[in-house]
């Protein structure tokens, strides 16, 4: 397999790791291009990553509810009410990572693939309609966010409430680029925060 220092962001392509690997916990990331079929090796820096390994991170979130799920219902001694309780919240939570994994799977699509093959309009640095629909999105959710920073109790309710943040602000990140990419590239819109995008929009004439 080729080896690169980065991604050829000039071509369509996808992200292509192993099904049950944590692509944001490995040190290398394997894309194929959608060109030719060509698989790529990657160092997993942040200029390389792409939707897909967001994406990848909740399904296997979604496999360790699903199994957390099963696992309920065969505890012993638990009361059969509990059983129940901790199956159906593991299902929703299992619910909410597939639903979170098909955002940046169709992300991934978008961004990937090219404006021209992917059908989207052009970059609008007019209106800013999806960074501003974006941005709608992102405040009215920040209220349940902010609920789960404080209840942080341990590293994993820390973990879940910074992946939550994450993928929020990455969210605006991604629509701030297709309504900016004739002049910035994705990299650049990655650091620009979800308080820098915010002033931006709301700045006065």
């Amino acid at each position: 397999m080729p080896l690169a220092g980065t991604i050829d962001k000039t071509r369509p392509h996808k992200l292509a790791m192993p099904a049950r690997e944590d692509a944001s916990q490995s040190p290398v990331l394997i894309y194929q291009y959608l060109d030719n079929g060509e698989l790529v090796e990657v160092p997993n820096t942040p200029a390389n990553q792409t939707p897909g390994v967001l994406a990848q991170e909740m399904r296997i979130r979604q496999a360790q509810f699903l199994q957390m799920a099963e696992d309920a219902l065969h505890t012993k001694g638990t009361p059969e009410w509990q059983q129940h309780f901790e199956h159906e919240n593991a299902k929703r939570r299992a619910q909410e990572m597939a639903d979170r994994a098909k955002v940046y799977d169709d992300l991934e699509q978008m961004m990937c693939s090219g404006y021209l093959s992917s059908g989207l309009p052009l970059p609008d640095r007019v209106h800013y309609a999806r960074t501003r629909e974006a941005l709608a999105e992102y405040l009215a959710s920040k209220p349940e966010r902010d609920a789960m920073r404080d209840e942080i109790s341990d590293p994993a309710s820390c973990r879940a409430w910074e992946i939550v943040e994450q993928q929020a602000e990455v969210s605006l990140q991604y629509a701030y680029f297709f309504d900016t990419s004739d002049i910035h590239d994705r990299e650049q819109c990655r650091r620009i925060s979800a308080v820098e995008i915010f002033n931006l929009m709301n700045k006065g004439p």
